[in-house]
């Protein structure tokens, strides 16, 4: 959860309902790190990301040693 920079004492209290799409994509990748994959397959982790958000998700990204298939439309 720290990796992904969500508060557990925050987001325990909130509904997944009630969530961003950005948020809903931070929780999610924190389940998946938490199971500690060999492989991490993406598609589009992007997407209906404001640009800091982005940004951060990409660096993030760039710091696990772990093989990654990521299929995404940005040409960037």
């Amino acid at each position: 959860m720290e990796a992904v920079k969500i508060n557990p004492r925050i987001y325990s209290l909130r509904s997944a309902d009630n969530l961003s799409e950005g948020e809903k994509k931070r929780v999610a990748t924190a389940g998946v790190l938490a199971m500690q994959p060999q492989v991490l397959v993406l598609d589009e982790p992007s997407s209906q990301l404001d640009p800091c958000s982005r940004r951060y998700l990409i660096g993030l990204l760039q710091t696990f040693s772990l093989t990654q298939l990521i299929a995404t439309h940005d040409l960037n």
